[in-house]
């Protein structure tokens, strides 16, 4: 998934007055065509600390959703100062060291693992079949799908550094 995912909920967050913005990994989402064998946690991690110098954003509230919590963690982790506070969506807790496929059961793993494609060079995840999504609504979850793009298999298997 990539920003595009957030669209609905910026779009009431800012109606009720906050400053939200979603932001796409390289190489995934909005971001697809930046998809390179580099990519893993490190290159995630290192894109969106920029972001946020860029933007000079202080006092965050920031979210991270699935996949997207290790990052969110890891950028707590580098910029303190900065987070006010973070918010994990069906995401798990990370630990220094580990990667997501450390932590998930074996057999889920192994499955992952036969799914493994090659796109441009790079190992990916392809996306989630249609029905996983669980999204009632036909023509949203349909919608939804096209939108979807594979994801680096290295941002699976690389242990993340936590320093704080």
């Amino acid at each position: 998934m990539g920003a595009w995912t957030w669209q609905f909920v910026l779009e009431r967050l800012r109606a009720a007055g906050h400053a939200a913005e979603a932001h796409s990994f390289p190489g995934v989402g909005e971001r697809a065509a930046e998809l390179s064998p580099a990519l893993d946690n490190d290159v995630f991690l290192a894109d969106t600390l920029e972001r946020i110098e860029r933007d000079d954003l202080r006092d965050i509230t920031l979210v991270g959703h699935s996949f997207g919590s290790l990052i969110a963690q890891m950028v707590v982790d580098r910029m303190p100062g900065r987070i006010a506070h973070l918010v994990i969506i069906d995401g798990g807790i990370a630990q220094d060291g580990q990667s997501i496929f450390g932590r998930i059961p074996a057999p889920i793993v192994a499955k992952r693992k036969t799914l493994v494609q090659t796109v441009n060079g790079t190992e990916v995840l392809p996306f989630a079949p249609v029905g996983s999504l669980i999204i009632a609504d036909k023509e949203l979850a349909a919608w939804t799908h096209r939108q979807l793009t594979p994801h680096p298999v290295a941002c699976y298997t690389k242990p993340i550094r936590l320093h704080h």
